[in-house]
């Protein structure tokens, strides 16, 4: 973990972005706990992400353990594995996860249950996000084979910059992915949790 991008929006609206920079720490577990501890001051009540449950939260887990409950608890995971199923050919296995007081907003489910017309190149975050158009001609495109991340000691000059403005707008898809998609999901939700007297 070398980075971790955060987009925070509070109820009025106000959007707040933060980039945690590993050269800014002593080490990765220095800059995770920091994260937390940035999570918890911000109080979110829900936590979005692309294969955030596939892929960011257990591996940064697996680091160092999260406390992000509003409580101060650890976030837990289920021993038992989900599938989601994309169709009849294809599911996704996860372990979900629960951390107290806040929701997990995955937008890797979220997008494929809203692509019904299976209209979308692939569930990528870049390839939804160029589909969508959720991005303009100014966001940088990286080049992970020429510049990957296991070698990010060894850049040219400046293309660390490059790599950090990279990834603080990185975290803005998911949220617009989730503004995007979740309301015909939440009005059937709290549609299903209403009782109705026809008069």
């Amino acid at each position: 973990v070398i980075l971790i991008s955060n987009t925070f929006r509070d109820r009025n609206g106000k959007v707040t972005k933060h980039l945690f920079d590993i050269k800014n720490y002593k080490d990765q577990q220095d800059m995770i706990m920091d994260w937390v501890e940035y999570v918890k001051e911000m109080d979110p009540d829900i936590v979005i992400g692309h294969n955030l449950l596939g892929y960011d939260l257990p591996y940064i887990n697996q680091q160092l353990p999260l406390h992000l409950g509003r409580d101060g608890s650890e976030i837990q995971f289920d021993e038992k594995v989900s599938k989601f199923r994309k169709d009849g050919s294809q599911q996704y296995e996860y372990f979900n996860a629960r951390i107290h007081g806040r929701e997990i907003i995955d937008t890797l489910f979220l997008s494929i249950k809203f692509d019904l017309g299976r209209n979308f190149p692939s569930y990528g975050l870049k390839q939804i996000e160029q589909h969508l158009n959720l991005v303009d001609d100014s966001r940088i495109d990286w080049d992970f084979k020429k510049y990957p991340t296991s070698d990010y000691m060894n850049w040219p000059e400046g293309k660390w910059e490059e790599f950090c403005d990279y990834c603080r707008d990185d975290a803005d898809s998911p949220l617009k992915m989730f503004d995007m998609m979740i309301p015909p999901f939440f009005y059937l939700y709290v549609l299903n949790r209403i009782d109705y007297l026809d008069v």
